[in-house]
């Protein structure tokens, strides 16, 4: 008779969840577009950003949403995603920083691919905010590097030992090595200054 029919609910997975056979489950039930069949739709989602890079490369100029949707609504696919889920697509994307958003003077929102560098690599919108010494390499700044932390016999190191500090001679030529930017202070001096 077809008067029930059984939906996978995405909230009580371990349950059975019967109602009409005329009536499409809610979101809350069935998970929306992103699901399918009770499960999260990874491959449909995938397919749904590589559509709007596809677009975005095609067009190579900013494209309003309603433009972008209307593609995505061309192609074939399990569902068809609203306007607001094509817009959350495109934001992960512009987290990734695959994608830029704008605004037009118009006040609409455009999309476009973000340009990348000589070296295939998009900017880093996060560069210019870490500090100088994070992102120098260790070459330029060789005296922040205590020579033990890298050394192969730190393990064996003690004082009075076979292999110590006292006679180590990268710890000694790591401390009489200059500092940049600080007057040359002989290593025997350097004690006294510091009481």
């Amino acid at each position: 008779r077809n008067l029930v029919k059984e939906v996978k609910s995405v909230q009580a997975r371990g349950r059975r969840v019967y109602m009409r056979a005329d009536i499409e489950p809610d979101k809350s039930v069935s998970g929306g577009t992103w699901y399918q069949d009770g499960e999260f739709a990874v491959q449909w989602i995938e397919s749904l950003r590589e559509r709007c890079l596809e677009f975005l490369s095609r067009t190579q100029r900013p494209v309003p949403l309603q433009e972008i949707h209307f593609f995505i609504q061309q192609q074939p696919g399990p569902s068809i995603p609203t306007q607001e889920e094509v817009r959350h697509i495109l934001r992960s994307l512009e987290l990734e920083e695959e994608v830029v958003s704008k605004s037009t003077p118009q006040g609409q929102l455009v999309y476009a691919l973000r340009k990348k560098g000589p070296s295939g690599v998009g900017f880093d919108i996060f560069a210019g905010r870490l500090p100088k010494i994070v992102t120098q390499s260790q070459e330029e700044r060789p005296g922040l590097v205590v020579p033990c932390l890298m050394c192969p016999l730190q393990g064996e190191c003690r004082i009075g030992g076979q292999v110590n500090p006292e006679s180590c001679e990268y710890l000694t030529s790591w401390l009489e090595a200059p500092v940049p930017g600080a007057a040359a202070v002989p290593l025997e001096n350097r004690a006294a200054a510091a009481k």
